[in-house]
């Protein structure tokens, strides 16, 4: 026992530190995919000097895509930002800024929840026996559909997702910014990252002594603490332990998105050959990250594949090692034939000849029996970029600022030449200097509005006020100096899809309230395809997610985060290998779609409307209301064996009826299907 405790002693004593130590960086700063449960070779797959100097080529046509376009994205994120100049001629509108936050709340307001539904399974994959059955509990049911799997695979997701996970809501936001207000694409990045550290444990083996006691052989005796015959002491080994877990999905700067030069659309998943992201890392941990000695990284630089920010100039780090993470698909560069197979390879900038690392993806495991993927291995690459529109031939659709840019620079020259109006405006006076003595002259350059100054005697009665003192010609605006404001923005406002309605500002013309709901109409159908669109990337991400939780969380995690029983359902889940991605959907519910509570009293109604109809299955449509509310099925909807269970013994042959009567519901649906 106190060899045990202080084993255990030792491994709390590492899993107790702050996770600070271990955090990985932040937004901007996403660094490789090497540190995993099982590291391994970093370099296991066969390479020539021809491989490598190609695909340096690759990257170095992938960079010039990017230059050629970085200045204008810089362009266009200048105009987002405020001005800080001072001056009245320095006038510069919130155009940018007002556009581009509209438009954000109203294509990813906040975090959704999600439904998944099962594909309707065949019947032998429908159900699967329940490791945890109790013929004595009535909530314990004998068999495990695939419902009851997915409510708790549901809840899982949904927690990694959320706020004391990925926080994905942060996420959109970031790249949805990134989309609308300089670079059109908004790049990120998801995986699964595990620290490893020794820590010394107990030697464990079979006892020195073998049978002595019970006559039992050395391998069917358990494992004991081996002690060092020459001190006695217990002998001790290095054993890894993993002291931090987690799962990403990070945003990274659209400047350092790279894939291959021949992609020519935004499908990046279907039509790229290979995508991957620069990055930068200290020397001394680029050493440790990849194996390589010190002396061999060479050609220190700085961090330049980001936006620059005129405050930051003097705070860049220096003496970086450049480096490029690139996944291809091994169909179009090995012999590989599976296009579903990706590689990793990294190369640094100073080590031009051989790879850091070049291997299967850790996210992936091909089964050797059948040759093919396994059913917990990431499906595509795990670079993963946003677009809310598309541009014939181009892998690059400009940006929303792109478009208005030209408006915002009108709208802003527009308010300058107001304020040099204005200022025209004030009249200059003419004053006779021989009426005056030099103070009273300094009074009328100097002096305050409204002042008194009293001039020469006689004067006034000699030559009148006219004559002493007269304004200038004065310049006047006129109705169509006003109306331009209104152009520029109604031009924006059409390009973009959105009015001051939505922008939450009121409008100088007084609307009905008919005229209002029509406008948002118009609005929301125009937003409809790129709200589509970003939530067909959240969901892309998710399912992604989800493969690395199945692949990678243990019966630990899950206890953590569902409690013992959901722990059950999802091991029996993963151990069966049945592969979420072929039988649910994903879906946002009420807090992504404003109408889903609509769509939740019709069903509703539905099912108020086809219950007395023996044909109909209830129960499915129950567990889809329970779904959508965000209970249980398995909870909520009760079994046929359940029902006879519950009810009193009297009530027995009514709930027989009941259950027979909904037994031939459902048998007489799939006989009807």
């Amino acid at each position: 026992m106190e060899l045990l405790d202080r084993a255990k002693s030792a491994l709390m004593g590492v899993m107790g530190k702050e996770d600070a130590e271990f955090t990985a960086p932040g937004p901007g700063t996403v660094g490789p995919s090497v540190e995993t449960k099982q590291p391994g070779q970093l370099v296991t797959l066969p390479f020539t000097p021809e491989f490598i100097g190609q695909m340096w080529r690759e990257i170095d046509l992938a960079q010039e895509r990017i230059t050629a376009r970085e200045s204008q994205w810089d362009d266009y994120l200048k105009a987002y930002l405020p001005s800080h100049k001072k001056g009245p001629q320095d006038v510069k509108t919130n155009a940018h800024f007002r556009n581009v936050h509209t438009k954000l709340g109203a294509l990813f307001y906040r975090s959704p929840d999600l439904i998944m539904t099962p594909k309707d399974p065949s019947p032998a994959q429908d159900q699967i026996p329940n490791p945890n059955f109790n013929a004595l509990d009535p909530a314990s049911p004998q068999f495990l559909t695939m419902e009851d799997i997915i409510s708790v695979k549901q809840a899982v997701l949904q927690q990694k997702l959320g706020r004391d996970g990925i926080k994905a809501e942060r996420l959109m936001d970031e790249l949805i910014i990134d989309v609308e207000a300089w670079a059109g694409i908004g790049a990120s990045k998801l995986g699964y990252r595990c620290v490893i550290k020794n820590v010394p444990m107990p030697k464990m083996g079979p006892p020195q002594q073998p049978g002595a006691i019970l006559g039992l052989s050395a391998d069917q005796m358990p494992p004991v603490a081996q002690i060092d015959p020459a001190t006695g002491e217990p002998m001790m080994e290095d054993v890894p332990v993993p002291v931090y877990e987690e799962w990403y999905w990070r945003r990274f700067s659209p400047k350092k998105l790279l894939f291959d030069a021949s992609c020519r659309s935004v499908r990046y998943d279907e039509d790229a050959t290979w995508m991957g992201m620069k990055f930068f890392m200290v020397p001394e941990k680029a050493s440790k990250a990849f194996n390589i000695p010190l002396e061999q990284l060479t050609g220190g630089t700085e961090d330049d594949s980001v936006f620059q920010h005129d405050a930051d100039a003097k705070s860049k780090a220096s003496g970086l090692i450049m480096g490029v993470e690139i996944f291809l698909k091994a169909s179009h560069f090995t012999d590989e034939v599976d296009p579903t197979v990706i590689y990793q390879l990294i190369l640094l900038k100073g080590v031009q000849d051989k790879p850091a690392v070049w291997r299967l993806s850790p996210d992936q495991t091909i089964d050797p029996a059948t040759g093919k993927l396994t059913q917990d291995s990431l499906i595509g690459f795990p670079i993963q970029v946003l677009t809310i529109r598309d541009c014939p031939d181009s892998s690059y659709p400009d940006s929303d600022a792109a478009f208005t840019d030209p408006l915002v620079k009108e709208l802003n020259t527009w308010r300058r030449q107001q304020v040099m109006l204005r200022d025209a405006a004030i009249g200059k006076y003419l004053v006779d200097g021989s009426a005056f003595e030099e103070d009273q002259l300094n009074a009328f350059k100097t002096g305050e509005v409204g002042q008194t100054l009293i001039i020469k005697e006689g004067m006034l009665k000699e030559m009148g006020a006219k004559g002493i003192v007269d304004t200038t010609a004065q310049i006047r605006s006129t109705a169509d100096d006003y109306r331009g404001q209104d152009i520029y923005k109604q031009d924006m406002d059409e390009t973009l899809g959105i009015s001051a309605t939505q922008a939450g500002t009121p409008t100088n013309t007084v609307r009905t309230a008919t005229e209002v709901a029509s406008f948002g109409a118009g609005s929301t159908a125009r937003n409809d395809k790129e709200r589509a669109r970003v939530v067909d990337f959240y969901l892309d991400g998710a399912r992604k997610i989800d493969t690395l939780l199945m692949r990678y969380a243990d019966q630990q995690q899950y206890i953590q985060m569902t409690g013992q029983d959901g722990a059950n359902r999802m091991m029996l889940w993963n151990q069966q290998m049945i592969s979420g991605k072929y039988l649910y959907d994903i879906a946002p519910d009420s807090q992504m779609a404003p109408d889903t509570a609509v769509q939740f009293e019709q069903d509703l109604r539905f099912y108020n409307l086809a219950a007395p109809d023996p044909m109909f299955n209830r129960q499915y449509v129950l567990r889809k209301l329970a779904r959508q509310r965000g209970f249980d099925p398995s909870k909520v909807v009760l079994t046929p064996q359940q029902m006879m269970m519950q009810v009193p013994h009297g009530g027995q042959a009514a709930a027989g009826d009941a259950v027979n009567k909904h037994q031939k519901a459902v048998s007489g649906k799939s006989e009807n299907s």
